[in-house]
């Protein structure tokens, strides 16, 4: 599969952390299993990453059991670095797993300058306004929102997560979170209400957490974004994030993916 980029590496770890914030993790034959009874319909919460097939016998079934005794369903599959993403493909796609790519996003340069008259305060110490804008990002994943809720919330509690929420006045507008992996900084979650979008609100919380970063003295700050989300992908190259290469995973269509 040839060498990996740092910033790919960098995602892959802080992937690893991330997701063990909420589920628990246990190794199988053929790679890592996260699982959590609280969320069951969450792609992030109830998968199998670090696959490689090598010389696994039946791979799906035992991954299919490990979940089914848990009472679960294994919701996504995602290939180690060393693992060619064809097979897996072969493998589950004829079980109606759908390919997704994800850029891993580094920042290469200094980002653009920030031009929003918003606070960017920190998550935990303005509750009420995160919980606010958790509420309706959740509310977008319709029958999932409770469990995409209660997700997030339950995240904020970890100390090597700092959340952020920004304000227009006492109106909140956005929010975003920074993950600390050691020497890693892994932006997470950034979102801004629908009636505030095109106003800068992005850029400010990004420039917020970049500055964060930095007085922390991280070596990396990194991003995972879906390929397809053209949007994001452009608030974060202005922000100085650039893609230097992709993740490649498969999952149900009925699930909710966020990272």
């Amino acid at each position: 599969m040839g060498d990996l980029s740092p910033v790919v590496s960098a995602v892959r770890r802080s992937d690893q952390v991330y997701y063990e914030l909420v589920s628990s993790r246990q190794t199988i034959d053929c790679g890592y299993a996260y699982t959590c009874a609280d969320y069951p319909d969450l792609a992030d919460c109830n998968f199998v990453g670090e696959v490689v097939l090598a010389d696994t016998p039946d791979p799906v079934a035992m991954v299919n059991a490990h979940f089914a005794e848990r009472g679960l369903r294994c919701l996504r599959w995602e290939p180690a670095a060393i693992q060619s993403p064809a097979p897996v493909e072969a493998l589950v796609s004829p079980l109606g797993f759908e390919r997704r790519e994800a850029a891993a996003l580094g920042l290469s340069r200094e980002p653009a300058a920030a031009q929003c008259p918003v606070r960017v305060l920190g998550g935990r110490a303005m509750r009420r306004a995160y919980t606010a804008v958790v509420a309706q990002r959740s509310a977008e994943g319709g029958r999932l929102s409770d469990q995409l809720a209660r997700h997030h919330l339950e995240r904020l509690n970890e100390p090597q997560y700092d959340a952020f929420v920004a304000l227009f006045g006492d109106d909140p507008a956005g929010m975003v979170s920074l993950l600390q992996v050691g020497e890693i900084g892994r932006i997470c979650d950034l979102y801004v209400l629908a009636d505030r979008r095109g106003r800068g609100v992005a850029a400010a919380l990004l420039a917020h957490v970049i500055a964060t970063a930095r007085r922390w003295s991280l070596r990396a700050l990194c991003a995972r974004v879906a390929v397809e989300n053209v949007a994001a992908l452009r608030v974060f190259s202005r922000a100085g994030l650039e893609e230097h290469g992709r993740i490649v995973s498969f999952s149900r269509p009925d699930a909710e993916a966020e990272s």
